[in-house]
């Protein structure tokens, strides 16, 4: 009976495998799981094409003792096998002289036979030496990417950058490309991989362009791919006047463990990188290796709401002491204060908890430095109103979220600075400016459920489509604004036909935009002459006024 209790098990189990894991085995790999030792095999790609890499060295290391465990090579079909492996955890990385780079990991259990994928892309070594040809440790190695065109690529993948091992070696595999243009920059404060301009994306901190150049635009491109990979790079780091700041904030005060930052923005003219440092718990921060010029420091208000949101913002001069002392004074944060009206009543789910919120996103001249700042948001109460708290004398946009979902349309955001005074533009498109020391109390943010809209179609004088252009839209009245700016583009789609954003009820001028370029300082005069050859539409509360205009 027990003979065939086993064999029914025995049956029962082998049913539950999947019918082709027995064919796909090896013999070779069949004797390993007999013998309890476990196999790993794969194949490596390359990162875009996705086409098999062959000759490929590969070692296996042990996790977490680091040992090598074994090595070989990838065939022509870019297979791998690696038998006779203990179970536990493995790191899969490809071998170079004086270089391993990260594929994988993997764990295998006894007599397991697990197969694998890898996908490898260029790989950058090399070392970092100062100007006496000693190794640099704890430098992060900041690699910039082209396009094919020699445009810097938007994308900042996290395995663009590393830090230096003791003898100043360093590895980047760019494992989501083929292949790439790279320059190369070493940074001792770190790589700011966000940012569009290659001369704000790589650091001079000291100069460290690859391999000797101290300016970006005479920095050396490096070429490399899957299949050729870019070893034996020696970045020389030089010596130059650069100044430790230690700050101080005074009236700091943090009640919580996480801790707060410092915001460096570059000196104007300074190829820079933007840059944080933590605040200690005594309110102390300090900026490492600046070079001479005006830069300014940004201590965004905390949004833990443990205690009154305060800030601080300075610039100072820096002349290549070797350290400065700077003191900065914490600062009440700011506030935006108002009220929502719903087709200009009250919220109509009076008593009805609701998670609708408004946030005052930030908009500031350095993109990379606005994407650190915060951008803190109210609740909605039951009677409309918002608050929104710990702003900095900056730049803010409003934006909602939640009241779409419930059918509700934004269609302006209107503050005054003063009571009585003129009103400001639409906050919703044109950012609203706050200054030191003086919050916004009584903005008016208008909802509606009825979407005022301006459609129509662009045509030619034979009645024919005209599109992939644009309209230009105006208000009728002297001096009135188009959600808060003098005008509003809108795009004309193939068919010739065009559909404005949410309007306010009203009288606007609608004109063909002839898709010629402009320069900047003719936009006003260019702008006042076609005003003058729009056609007007009147525009009704949840209604859709229809235009059509020919194009001649």
């Amino acid at each position: 009976m027990k003979t065939i209790g086993a064999i029914s098990t025995a049956l029962s189990i082998a049913l539950l495998l999947p019918a082709s894991a027995g064919a796909q085995q090896t013999a070779r790999e069949r004797r390993a799981a007999d013998t309890g030792t476990a196999t790993l095999r794969g194949a490596v790609l390359s990162g875009t094409s996705r086409q098999p890499l062959a000759s490929v060295p590969l070692k296996l290391r042990s996790v977490p003792e680091h040992r090598l465990v074994a090595e070989t090579t990838t065939g022509t079909d870019g297979g791998f096998v690696f038998s006779k492996l203990r179970a536990g955890g493995y790191r899969v990385l490809v071998a170079r002289e004086h270089a391993e780079a990260y594929l994988g990991s993997v764990f295998v259990g006894v007599g397991a036979v697990v197969s694998e994928t890898f996908i490898k892309g260029p790989i950058l070594a090399g070392r970092v030496l100062n100007d006496r040809g000693a190794p640099v440790s704890g430098i992060q190695v900041c690699a910039l990417s082209y396009s094919e065109k020699g445009v810097p690529s938007q994308a900042a993948p996290s395995n663009q950058f590393v830090t230096t091992e003791l003898d100043g070696t360093f590895v980047i595999h760019d494992s989501l490309r083929g292949q790439a243009r790279y320059l190369l920059a070493a940074s001792p404060d770190g790589c700011a991989l966000g940012v569009q301009r290659p001369q704000e994306r790589l650091a001079t901190l000291p100069a460290a362009f690859y391999p000797d150049a101290v300016d970006p635009a005479g920095a050396t491109i490096v070429d490399a791919s899957s299949d050729q990979d870019r070893t034996g790079l020696v970045i020389h780091m030089k010596p130059g006047a650069v100044t430790r700041v230690e700050g101080r904030l005074l009236g700091f005060e943090n009640q919580t463990v996480v801790p707060s930052r410092a915001i460096l923005e570059p000196a104007p003219g300074v190829v820079s990188l933007v840059r944080t440092a933590t605040i200690t718990a005594d309110g102390r921060f300090t900026f490492f290796s600046l070079r001479p010029g005006k830069y300014k420091v940004i201590v965004p208000p905390r949004g833990d709401k443990t205690s009154e949101p305060t800030y601080a913002i300075a610039t100072f001069d820096v002349h290549g002491e070797a350290m400065l002392p700077i003191a900065l004074k914490m600062e009440r944060a700011l506030w935006i204060a108002g009220d929502i009206t719903f087709d200009g009543s009250e919220q109509p789910y009076f008593g009805v908890k609701t998670y609708s919120s408004i946030t005052a996103s930030p908009v500031y001249p350095r993109r990379d430095v606005g994407s650190l700042l915060p951008a803190p948001f109210s609740q909605i109460d039951a009677r409309s109103r918002f608050m929104i708290t710990g702003l900095l004398p900056i730049g803010y946009v409003i934006t909602t979220q939640g009241f779409q979902t419930l059918g509700w349309l934004p269609v302006e955001a209107v503050a005054t600075r003063a009571p009585g005074g003129m009103p400001l533009p639409d906050a919703f498109t044109v950012p609203l400016t706050l200054n030191p020391g003086e919050g916004i109390f009584g903005m008016k943010v208008k909802f509606t459920s009825h979407a005022s809209t301006i459609t129509g179609r662009v045509i030619r004088t034979d009645g024919s489509p005209a599109g992939y252009g644009a309209v230009v839209i105006f208000a009728a009245g002297d001096g009135a604004t188009v959600q808060g700016k003098p005008s509003l583009n809108v795009r004309v789609d193939m068919n010739g036909e065009f559909e404005s954003p949410v309007l306010i009820t009203g009288d606007y001028l609608v004109a063909i935009w002839p898709m010629a370029a402009v320069p900047a300082a003719q936009l006003p005069e260019y702008l006042a002459a076609l005003r003058k050859t729009a056609t007007k539409v009147t525009v009704k509360t949840g209604e859709k006024a229809q235009v059509t205009l020919t194009l001649k």
